[in-house]
């Protein structure tokens, strides 16, 4: 099979898996291989922290909040054990409290609710300068 293919299918299967969970949904109607999904009822910043927990790392993004994913022929292989994973972390973020969000998530949506978007823009710059400072 062509590699076009296979990710397209690919692509297919993860979103058709994503949307199969009653708390996600796809944004838009993506016709690539890249596509992201939102949450009207979990934390969907503290989803991604929990994914990565399990060692799936998915883009963050603001307006709206998201998770956003690239996929390409290499992700054929993993489709079911990311969703399986996918359906143990919405079970997990489910049951967080707002009080029990840290982190990089925290921080996502502390960024995402500014009504400044240059104020925005200074933390993040700041943040990503205090984290990556040499000492």
């Amino acid at each position: 099979m062509g590699l076009a293919k296979t990710t397209i299918e690919t692509t297919k299967k993860l979103i058709e898996g994503v949307e199969a969970v009653p708390e996600l949904y796809i944004l838009g109607k993506p016709e690539a291989t890249v596509f992201a999904f939102a949450s009207d009822v979990l934390n969907v910043y503290a989803l991604g922290e929990k994914m990565k927990a399990l060692r799936w790392y998915i883009d963050s993004q603001h307006l709206p909040p998201c998770l956003h994913m690239t996929v390409s022929p290499a992700h054929a292989s993993i489709v079911e054990p990311f969703l399986a994973d996918l359906r143990e972390a919405v079970e997990e973020v489910a049951k967080l409290k707002a009080e029990d969000i840290t982190g990089d998530a925290a921080m996502y949506g502390m960024i995402g609710s500014m009504p400044d978007r240059a104020m925005a823009k200074d933390f993040a710059v700041q943040y990503l300068s205090d984290l990556y400072r040499v000492h």
